[in-house]
């Protein structure tokens, strides 16, 4: 792998517009649970719900790819995704709460936010 050049360490330092709508997306399914104050945790992801996550026939290649990056690992090609992946996890992490990307399992082919506290 290359030494990233000074855009890409930008690029993993700053939040984006796509980690922004990601952490947005999941704050207001955490307040929305939390409303009735008997939630502790929440699934995040479907059809125009974030980036990352999104199933419907707009978003589902965007979201398909972010799968993709993920379920490589270390071996992913597109390195930044996966640091947009990370970023919205130490967001959370920060914050104390307990967060985990899976498989989103009416596509098998997306990611699953899910978040507990």
């Amino acid at each position: 792998m290359a030494f990233p050049d000074a855009k890409e360490l930008r690029n993993q330092l700053l939040p984006n517009l796509t980690t922004q709508k990601e952490i947005n997306a999941i704050e207001l399914a955490i307040v929305t649970a939390t409303d009735s104050g008997t939630a502790y945790s929440v699934s995040v992801g479907g059809a125009d719900i974030s980036p990352m996550t999104d199933t419907s026939e707009s978003g589902l290649a965007v979201a398909e790819s972010y799968y993709t990056t993920w379920n490589a690992g270390a071996n992913a090609v597109d390195t930044s995704k996966l640091a947009e992946i990370n970023s919205v996890i130490d967001y959370f992490v920060k914050l104390s709460y307990t967060i985990k990307v899976t498989v989103n399992p009416s596509t098998s082919t997306t990611l699953l936010w899910k978040v507990s506290w």
